[in-house]
């Protein structure tokens, strides 16, 4: 056992603290942790019923302020559901996962924002991990959310091919970007022309991108992250042009691969599912305001060139 916050289990009333399992970094991946919280139905100490998660992008090591993303957000977010109830009309599959059954085995990556098949080779190492320590026959059901949609299905499907038993019945995916993930371009075009402001008096700086505040430095190494130019369909670049090369070769390799083949495959969209428009076009989506103060001597050459007494950022870009 490792200390933790005291976190509420998934549909149940009782609390409790994860095991934590470490994987070292490797030249495979960037290494992460297995965080484990046993059914309430399971007092044997070993996994008997795994539900393995794989996390979606997880933006904490580059955005100040923003906190790791872990299982405790995963037993929060779900305690209200507590059953997942997958019926098709018809009645050709019915199944019911109720999350309070289950060993819960959640993947918190090192590096959320990594190569989306580096933590695939991550997450195929909690796989293996689980099968091994699993107690009894009991197939496993395998859960991405959102980026890990992408990196639970490779793992999967890298599995088979490379001739591994996962032993999975079930993979879910929700609200994964199997085709890839839109960003506005002009909310993507915003940070990119605070990435390269560049202001000058009489060919003295007076204001940098590296004087931006590291909330703007955080959005612009989030749009350079490995895991964002494989997802992003439109990526801005600092001149302001398209750069969809990753996309599209991750997106080729992705296709190529395709779904697992030894598991049912269920998707599930977040969405109102009933076409509602969210907004209305052309409606502002983003305000960046940013005030910077000017130095001793950038205000003496204030007094000497006047007009800079103040500078204040900002731009509101529309969809």
């Amino acid at each position: 056992m490792v200390e933790g916050v005291p976190t509420l289990r998934s549909s149940s009333s009782y609390y409790t603290t994860p095991i934590e399992i470490p994987i070292a970094a490797s030249s495979l991946h960037s290494g992460g942790k297995i965080q484990i919280v046993y059914a309430s139905s399971n007092t044997t100490g070993k996994l008997l019923k795994p539900l393995i998660i794989a996390e979606g992008f997880d933006a904490s090591g580059i955005m100040p302020g923003i906190p790791n993303t872990d299982i405790y957000n995963f037993l929060y977010a779900y305690q209200d559901y507590g059953t997942i109830d997958f019926t098709y009309p018809g009645g050709n599959l019915k199944n019911q996962i109720d999350l309070s059954q289950y060993d819960i085995v959640y993947l918190d990556y090192k590096n959320g924002t990594d190569d989306i098949k580096r933590n695939a080779k991550l997450f195929e190492q909690v796989i293996d991990t689980v099968n091994a320590r699993k107690s009894g026959s009991q197939p496993n059901v395998v859960m991405g959310l959102s980026m890990g949609g992408l990196v639970a299905r490779y793992a999967l499907r890298s599995m088979e091919v490379a001739g591994k038993d996962h032993q999975t019945w079930k993979f879910i995916s929700v609200d994964a970007p199997h085709k890839g993930a839109n960003v506005p371009v002009s909310v993507q075009a915003a940070v990119r022309q605070l990435e390269e402001l560049d202001l000058k008096v009489f060919f003295v700086k007076i204001l940098s991108a590296a004087d931006v505040s590291s909330n703007l430095k955080g959005a612009i190494n989030l749009l350079n992250s490995k895991a964002a130019k494989q997802m992003l369909i439109y990526q801005v670049t600092k001149d302001m042009t398209y750069d969809n090369s990753e996309y599209t070769a991750f997106m080729q390799e992705y296709d190529n691969l395709g779904f697992p083949q030894q598991c049912q495959n269920i998707a599930i969209a977040d969405g109102n599912g009933i076409g509602t428009q969210v907004f209305a076009p052309e409606v502002g989506l983003i305000s960046i305001n940013e005030n910077y103060t000017l130095k001793w001597w950038m205000e003496t050459l204030n007094i000497l060139f006047g007009g800079l007494s103040g500078i204040t950022l900002f731009t509101n870009y529309p969809l």
